[in-house]
């Protein structure tokens, strides 16, 4: 299928589209609140929207005859231009948002005849020319689905074909889903994504996002000897599904835990609880702490451990604290606080540690 003639794509609140020539070729302007929107629209995908223009002219600006911008749109030092390969690429797909995680959305795969087509069930309305149109059509069919609420007890969305088995407790709940997954679905923009359903909120899109971003995630496997990959994880609900499905034990792994007793738990699916209830998500990398496995600490956890372990002052903790709370993994770093003592109980067990590798080394026995 051509490129061009494949896009599906929702907007949550779209004022107007414009199309307009660039370095990059013909792009869409859309305004999304104070966001700005663009995209790289092939000729075959424009004339649709478009029913004539010239776009030979660096300075003509073509608008849709829907929702159009009074005033020529004058943003262009504001805009993201693609630069990279892979930008380029992404924006030869869809509309990309200038900032990340923002609700716009596209799927390719969908024949252009079919973008602005309703699917609800029963529906007979005739492919809509209009986003603005289009979308207040959906609208439309989200207040008949709200208006099924009894409020007696929470009920499932009646959307034709939803594939969601959530009860909604509340109309705004049910409002929230709608907006999200039928009105103006959020889906990864992402180039070649496997995801391909909505998103049920922005948090979970950007949290899903975070996952094609590269970044290093800071939820490490507690366990030295685990051997299933990865053992590094962005997403807590997967560090924590790794624990429960990949390791069994009586004792909770992680360092400095007051539970960490030999026998305190029944399952690992009790340690599992634990450490959701327990624990959070500070760590302690001064001396030799940063030796020792993960203690993810709480708060408060952190700021005893300051004081107790490393006899820190009041001020000199209050700084830690500060630190750690800017830090993306969390972390306070001996190069982050003023002299202070080492934690007598990583230092030990750290000595032992390498006790017993000299003594591996050598052949002599492990006491």
């Amino acid at each position: 299928m051509d490129q061009a003639n494949s896009w599906t794509f929702g907007f949550d609140s779209l004022d107007c589209i414009t199309l307009e020539p660039s370095p990059f070729g013909l792009y869409a302007y859309a305004e999304l609140g104070n966001n700005i929107l663009e995209a790289d629209l092939d000729k075959a995908v424009t004339d649709s929207y478009a029913s004539s223009f010239d776009a030979t002219s660096p300075t003509d600006s073509i608008t849709t005859d829907a929702c159009i911008f009074d005033e020529p749109v004058d943003h262009h030092h504001d805009m993201f231009h693609p630069t990279t390969e892979a930008e380029q690429y992404t924006f030869s797909l869809g509309f990309r948002s200038r900032l990340p995680g923002s609700p716009v959305s596209f799927l390719p795969g969908q024949p252009l005849e079919q973008l602005l087509r309703c699917n609800y069930s029963g529906c007979t309305s005739a492919p809509f020319r209009k986003m603005c149109d289009f979308k207040s059509h959906l609208k439309n069919h989200a207040v008949q689905v709200l208006g099924n609420w009894t409020g007696s007890q929470p009920c499932r969305c009646s959307w034709p074909k939803c594939p969601s088995k959530a009860l909604f407790k509340s109309p705004r709940m049910l409002q929230s889903h709608l907006e999200n997954i039928h009105v103006s679905p959020l889906l990864c923009s992402f180039p070649n994504c496997i995801h391909r359903t909505p998103f049920r909120s922005n948090f979970d899109l950007k949290r899903h996002l975070r996952t094609h971003s590269g970044e290093q995630g800071h939820f490490h496997c507690p366990y030295p000897n685990c051997e299933k990959d990865p053992k590094v994880f962005v997403r807590k609900d997967k560090w924590l599904n790794h624990l429960r499905s990949s390791h069994s034990g009586d004792t909770c792994p992680l360092n400095h835990c007051s539970a960490a007793g030999k026998g305190a738990f029944q399952s690992q699916a009790e340690i599992v609880e634990h450490i959701k209830k327990s624990h959070g998500n500070f760590e302690c990398g001064i001396g030799s702490c940063s030796s020792g496995s993960r203690s993810r600490f709480t708060e408060s956890e952190l700021l005893n451990h300051l004081e107790i372990a490393h006899e820190m002052q009041y001020n000199d903790i209050g700084s830690a604290r500060n630190v750690a709370k800017l830090a993306s993994d969390r972390t306070v770093r001996s190069k982050d606080v003023h002299a202070c003592q080492d934690c007598s109980c990583c230092r030990k067990s750290m000595q032992a540690m390498n006790r017993t590798g000299k003594e591996v080394a050598e052949g002599t026995s492990i006491r």
